[in-house]
């Protein structure tokens, strides 16, 4: 995998942001527009597939994916029409796996992680 090489004439700074539930929520879509818009950000938001609490033979893999690529297109669909360059992509059910893959094809200058509160996150504990 090759990381995109940024030119020295790039303005702005490139944004990851990974979330799973809370990539539809107005916390976010706020949080993401005021990085983006003030320092001129281009945006990957990065969807992981969520993981269920039941065991792997029993896991809907096709739901999931759906679910995430729901999320992913009202959340890109939100930020393009407030002016945001963002570009979006599924992710590992893990997060820091996610993260991973995102970094090995956007170099990102910060990355935005949004998860629920701790007694809510399954991430956190991770």
């Amino acid at each position: 995998m090759a990381v995109e090489r940024r030119e020295a004439t790039v303005q702005g700074r490139r944004i990851l942001v990974i979330a799973n539930e809370t990539l539809i929520g107005t916390v976010l879509h706020e949080a993401i527009r005021f990085r983006a818009r003030n320092v001129g950000g281009e945006v990957l938001v990065v969807a992981p597939v969520l993981d269920t609490a039941t065991p792997e033979w029993t896991t809907d893999s096709d739901g999931a994916r759906r679910s995430a690529e729901e999320r992913l297109s009202r959340s890109l669909d939100r930020l393009r029409a407030a002016g945001v360059n963002a570009r979006g992509q599924i992710g590992d059910r893990d997060p820091l796996q996610a993260i991973a893959d995102a970094l090995g094809l956007f170099a990102a200058d910060e990355i935005i992680i949004a998860t629920h509160p701790g007694p809510r996150s399954n991430w956190l504990g991770h």
